[in-house]
């Protein structure tokens, strides 16, 4: 493993130890940010199985928090809205998973 910039030819002083420790940190932070699921997306993700599941009652639920979780006011850097294209291709799985669930009448 090759070393630190900072550390090759000459004795790391303790502030360069610090700011590096804190790129690093940083660095860890951002990439933690960029692999954790949005907790929309987990919702969506249970969205999409209670309506292959055929469980619509849920699918409404989760549909409805999603909804709620578009239209309230956002706070700090990292908290995204759900866009509305996602809303409205949530909402015709939804009334898909309702036609599946229909019984057909015999008459």
């Amino acid at each position: 493993m090759k070393a630190p910039n900072w550390m090759v030819g000459r004795r790391a002083s303790s502030r360069d130890v610090s700011a590096a420790d804190q790129k690093i940190q940083e660095r860890l932070n951002t990439v933690g940010r960029s692999l954790r699921r949005r907790m929309s997306d987990k919702i969506e993700v249970l969205f999409q199985e209670s309506c292959l599941s055929g469980d619509v009652e849920t699918a409404e639920s989760l549909l409805a928090i999603l909804e709620r979780m578009s239209t309230r006011p956002t706070q700090g850097p990292d908290n995204r809205r759900v866009p509305l294209a996602t809303l409205e291709r949530l909402r015709a799985e939804l009334e898909q998973c309702r036609t599946k669930e229909e019984p057909i009448d015999p008459d």
